[in-house]
């Protein structure tokens, strides 16, 4: 189906991908290596931890409400196949890496497993939202992006080293 889909023939896709578990991790290892830099290139803007944290929320729906095979890609569990669940586990164990990294450019008091379990938590809400808006899709992006910000940037704000304000 993938080589159909593609295109191309089955000899032309296995040329490229030793098995269909290669397959399926670099299709996997592309979702979240173009959702992490996202979040990369927001993280590299001159703004403040807030106005980050925002972006990098709606940077995730946006990219759910344009790809939306590719979330329904990475969030699927595969449980029926244990060498595909290990796989997609360490693609989601990249993300929640990516999202801690991420987190210490705007959360800085947190430490060791506090960071990674905090962008668990929010991996997480992320994904399981990500799913309740296919069966809502009359939800706007940015009503979605507001009600996480509101419920997940109360907590994180509390232990944000409160930024000067410019002069101007």
């Amino acid at each position: 189906m993938i080589a159909r889909t593609a295109g191309v023939t089955k000899l032309v896709l296995y040329d490229h991908f030793a098995s269909e578990l290669a397959l399926y991790q670099a299709v996997l290892e592309s979702i979240r290596g173009e959702l992490l830099s996202r979040g990369a290139a927001i993280s590299s803007e001159l703004r403040g931890p807030e106005e980050r944290f925002r972006a990098a929320v709606d940077a995730f729906f946006s990219f759910a409400q344009e790809q939306p095979c590719a979330i329904r890609v990475l969030l699927h569990e595969p449980h029926e196949d244990a060498a595909a669940e290990h796989v997609w586990r360490a693609v989601q164990n990249g993300a929640s890496a990516g999202i801690a990294a991420f987190l210490e450019t705007i959360w800085p008091v947190a430490q060791g497993w506090t960071r990674i379990a905090a962008a668990e938590c929010i991996k997480s809400a992320l994904h399981g939202l990500a799913l309740w808006w296919r069966a809502h899709p009359y939800v706007e992006r940015q009503a979605l992006t507001e009600l996480v910000c509101q419920i997940a940037w109360d907590g994180l704000q509390a232990r944000v080293p409160r930024q000067p304000e410019n002069p101007v």
